[in-house]
């Protein structure tokens, strides 16, 4: 996946929208960005990061030990 990062104005880089859905809606999700926790949400799981362009690997796990590992590619 490519995702376009924002540019601010002032040409500073933006952050972009990350979103996730599971299927217990109760679930809590960890989030990590390049082998790197960033947060955890409840209920409404979505994240706001800056990311440099290139390629990145979001991974999700829940409390339960599920994982999902995403690449994608900030441009």
């Amino acid at each position: 996946a490519r995702m376009k990062i924002p540019i601010e104005l002032g040409g500073k880089l933006g952050r972009i929208v990350l979103k996730a859905h599971h299927r217990d809606q109760k679930a809590t999700l960890y989030w990590h960005l390049d082998d790197k926790a960033l947060d955890s949400t409840s209920y409404f799981h979505e994240q706001l990061i800056a990311v440099n362009p290139g390629w990145h690997q979001l991974t999700l796990v829940d409390e339960k030990g599920y994982k999902l590992t995403r690449w994608f590619k900030a441009i």
